[in-house]
């Protein structure tokens, strides 16, 4: 009996690994951000539920890939809807990885190069580069490095021999999509891949990243789920709070307000804003909402750091008393180190930002969006075209910003508040006017509505001109676009689910023609991406989960410091210095001799 249950035990051992995987991955979350932390009991919790929800079979091998496949996914799901949107690429990437590197795919000298691209350059010891016109001696030193890890030898022999074709795809402005020349391209696996992408255009590493994601572990993985209070009521319990961790700009009330009228609970919804003396106000409103079931809201939890220690041991004293099953606690706060840690690893993490990309920022809008709410207008055809078009222009002067000055002088929070309004505004324009009044909505929209929020005057005439391109009568037209190569465009009339479709059509990373920007604006944001995402992996290494092993961080400081050291020239002595360089002239050495 004991050998069938090893046995049975043995095959589940897959299972097992993913777990740990996930678990330290998500561990490490924790370095990033303070918001970030889960406890090793609700990471169990948590997987315990994936197993639950996992379909049973009695087949052991589809039993195990469905349990894998579906802590996976479901793990992933619940972090990252805790998750600032500047974070969820490099967790998905990080799990990835993690999963690879286990597996054996991914060694450690290919994950050490990925993060160092191997070191100094030492630029006296290298060969002779023969693409000095078009490549930089720091990549023709990293390129060396990178001919020391196994399936690379020849690469740079095949730059410098094929060197018009691969300065090509140096210079081409979209080198993720475009395969590697001299048939490298079948010779590397994916990840060898995004390390010559590493070496030679490293601005490109967030898409490739997208790219390696989406074709390692899917298109999931890709998108961030949706904001869904919902489902995360659901999941939260009497004593398991719902934390909203807060950004510029971002107001979830409106969600909480929405799922409170939903659940019948609205008149049992107590709210207080903390501050300076509310903390004993918010003690004795718990206190008696526990059992009357009710749900209490606690507001900017950041501005009453010194009530945070009451209220842990509040919530710590609930774990052992009965509570109405009505009961829920809603916290909000800003990133703050003095939030508990104890509420933080046991609570369910909410963010509410605006989604990262337009394709899932109008993702975002039409997911949100009811069927009573689409079809809000008599006159179908404007309206929906015009819809798209504002949604369209929201994600728009929303994604500007992440271009930094060359999007707007000044960045604006805009909103989901901004959106609603405008949307109404749209609707009362379209439904009381006989003919569209697009100067109008130009004005009421562009100048008021979103141009409210603007102070620098050519931010301004900025807004106006774009909403311009979305609120003409061309866009009611069969066949018209926004970009000139046709990829973006407004769908044709249907119902909202059509909609729905046609936006999950769209790109998954956007040209900068599409905000009205040259090419070139997307260099400095590609570079500071890249950047953030190198950095942040770096600065939660090396811990690593499933028994893949890996260097403590002394000894990759120790390896970083004798490597600087070796290349650093030997010591200036006298005895080996020329005789005029300590030449004493009136008591004083020349400064110019030293």
């Amino acid at each position: 009996t004991k050998t069938k249950i090893d046995e049975a035990c043995e095959g589940y051992r897959p299972v097992a690994t993913r777990g740990s995987i996930l678990y330290f991955v998500v561990a490490n979350m924790g370095g990033v951000d303070p918001m970030y932390q889960y406890s090793l009991q609700y990471f169990i919790k948590l997987f315990n539920l994936c197993m639950e929800k996992s379909e049973v079979s009695d087949d052991l091998e589809t039993r195990v890939a469905t349990l894998i496949k579906v802590s996976t996914e479901e793990i992933y799901a619940n972090v990252c809807r805790g998750l600032f949107e500047k974070d969820k690429k490099m967790f998905s990437f990080s799990i990835a990885v993690q999963i690879m590197r286990n597996s054996g795919a991914i060694t450690e000298a290919e994950w050490a190069y990925f993060l160092t691209k191997g070191g100094m350059v030492d630029e006296a010891s290298l060969p002779a580069n023969p693409c000095s016109e078009w490549m930089k001696t720091d990549i023709w030193g990293a390129l060396q490095h990178l001919e020391n890890i196994d399936g690379f030898a020849g690469l740079s022999k095949s730059i410098a021999d094929d060197s018009a074709a691969w300065n090509e795809w140096f210079m081409c402005n979209d080198p993720v999509s475009t395969p590697l020349p001299g048939g490298w391209v079948d010779k590397l696996s994916a990840f060898k891949q995004l390390l010559v992408l590493r070496t030679l255009r490293e601005e490109k590493v967030v898409s490739a990243v997208t790219n390696f994601i989406l074709t390692q572990i899917g298109k999931q993985f890709v998108e961030s789920p949706p904001f869904d209070l919902k489902t995360s009521f659901a999941d939260s319990s009497t004593t398991t709070p719902v934390i909203f961790v807060l950004s510029p700009g971002a107001d979830p009330m409106s969600y909480l307000l929405a799922l409170a009228d939903d659940m019948g609970m609205r008149d049992r919804l107590r709210m207080i804003s903390l501050g300076q003396g509310q903390g004993p106000i918010a003690q004795k409103m718990i206190e008696a909402a526990r059992d009357a079931g009710e749900w209490v809201c606690l507001q900017n939890c950041h501005l009453a750091i010194s009530w945070m220690p009451d209220l842990e041991r509040l919530l710590e004293a609930q774990n052992t008393m009965k509570l109405h099953d009505d009961f829920r606690l809603w916290l909000t706060s800003m990133p703050s180190k003095a939030f508990p840690v104890s509420v933080l690893q046991n609570g369910i993490k909410l963010t509410d930002e605006p989604p990262k990309g337009l394709r899932a920022n109008i993702k975002r809008t039409f997911e949100d969006m009811t069927e009573k709410q689409f079809t809000a207008c008599s006159r179908t055809l404007p309206w929906q075209k015009m819809l798209f078009g504002l949604a369209f222009f929201h994600a728009v002067v929303q994604e500007r910003r992440k271009f930094g000055p060359l999007g707007w002088n000044i960045p604006y929070e805009w909103n989901n508040s901004d959106l609603l309004t405008a949307i109404a505004n749209l609707r009362m324009y379209i439904d009381e006017q006989e003919n569209v009044p697009y100067q109008t909505l130009q004005y009421v929209l562009g100048d008021v509505n979103y141009g409210g929020r603007v102070t620098d005057y050519l931010d301004q005439r900025c807004v106006r001109s774009i909403l311009i391109q979305y609120f003409n009568p061309s866009v009611l037209e069969d066949g018209h676009t926004y970009t000139k190569d046709g990829v973006y465009r407004p769908p044709p009339v249907g119902d909202l689910e059509s909609f729905r479709a046609f936006v999950n059509d769209l790109p998954l990373t956007d040209s900068p023609e599409v905000f009205g920007l040259h090419n070139n604006a997307a260099i400095t944001f590609d570079q500071k991406e890249t950047r953030y995402l190198i950095d942040t992996i770096i600065s939660v290494q090396p811990r690593t989960g499933g028994g893949a092993g890996g260097k403590s961080s002394d000894e990759i400081v120790a390896e970083v410091a004798q490597d600087i050291a070796n290349k650093l020239p030997s010591l200036l002595t006298r005895e080996g210095a020329n005789e005029e360089t300590f030449k004493e002239e009136n008591g004083a050495m020349n400064s110019m001799g030293t």
